[in-house]
């Protein structure tokens, strides 16, 4: 790659980078606007996606002005957005539109890298870029790497989600745990789950089965303590705190017996805890129902 070349591919990288940040802003903006929560709509449907689009920006102004570690930040934070979109929504993103930006990104990393190769032989005059710079680049870079690395483990189902999951969503490794543990039982079928800690499924957590609502949590000795209602026995599901972005949200499951009841914990991401509660309400309403010919 000639020193006209690097230059080229480092510009065209750093378009690239505005692309996508005025593309994830548009998409952004009409998911808020209609509050959709499907899809790719919904997924961008998230305040904090200000930040991933602030941070393309700075690695595109970054990337035209030839930065190494803009340019690298910027591929590893690509990718690291295209894992986390499948991890959470479950489908591919476009693959010709993410092969196109794949491209220019990788070529933004040899050409930033090549035009200081070149520039560091033939410019007499050469001078590297401050230290603070390769440290605060370089340190950025590896944190979107671990980014990276830790939603691959989601995937694979050695770290939960974090949120509120469907189970259509719920890894098989993570379903087995489950089973193992007794939390739930092998003929069970799983509607809705949320882990409270990343690390560990059966340290604490909530199901929603084809038969029951269950909560569990690991006590200080070490033992797993469960507590469920089935659906029979179930008399109403308040909500006690609506949570926010970074609380979870707390519902209280009534039996028609007084002195049985569970609190369920939810996360609020993406709006899931409703979707729980809203298909528990929908078995007590079925359960609810007249059996045709008044039996």
């Amino acid at each position: 790659m000639t020193r006209e070349e690097a230059i080229e591919a480092a510009r065209r990288g750093g378009y690239a980078a505005f692309v996508a940040a005025g593309l994830s802003t548009l998409i952004m903006a009409i998911a808020i606007s209609f509050d959709i929560k499907d899809g790719v709509l919904g997924y961008m449907n998230d305040p904090f996606t200000v930040v991933d689009i602030l941070l393309v920006v700075i690695c595109g102004v970054g990337i035209l002005r030839r930065s190494r570690v803009a340019a690298v930040a910027m591929f590893v934070e690509f990718v690291g957005g295209q894992i986390d979109f499948v991890v959470k929504t479950g489908r591919v993103p476009g693959v010709l539109a993410g092969l196109i930006f794949l491209y220019f990104f990788g070529r933004a990393v040899q050409g930033t890298f090549c035009f200081h190769k070149i520039e560091r032989k033939e410019n007499p005059e050469y001078k590297g870029a401050p230290l603070w710079t390769y440290v605060v680049g370089w340190l950025a870079a590896g944190l979107a790497a671990v980014v990276v690395v830790l939603l691959a483990l989601q995937e694979i189902g050695v770290l939960a989600d974090g949120r509120v999951v469907s189970g259509a969503d719920l890894p098989r490794r993570q379903y087995e745990q489950l089973v193992a543990s007794g939390i739930i039982s092998n003929d069970e079928i799983v509607e809705f789950f949320y882990s409270e800690t990343i690390f560990s499924v059966v340290a604490a957590g909530e199901v929603l089965t084809n038969r029951r609502v269950i909560t569990y949590l690991t006590d200080d000795s070490g033992q797993l303590q469960i507590a469920y209602l089935p659906f029979s026995e179930i008399a109403s599901v308040e909500l006690v705190d609506a949570g926010g972005e970074l609380s979870d949200s707390v519902y209280l499951v009534s039996s028609f017996d007084d002195d049985r009841s569970l609190q369920v914990v939810l996360s609020t991401g993406e709006g899931r805890d409703q979707a729980f509660v809203e298909a528990l309400r929908a078995k007590l309403q079925r359960r609810d129902e007249p059996l045709p010919g008044g039996l």
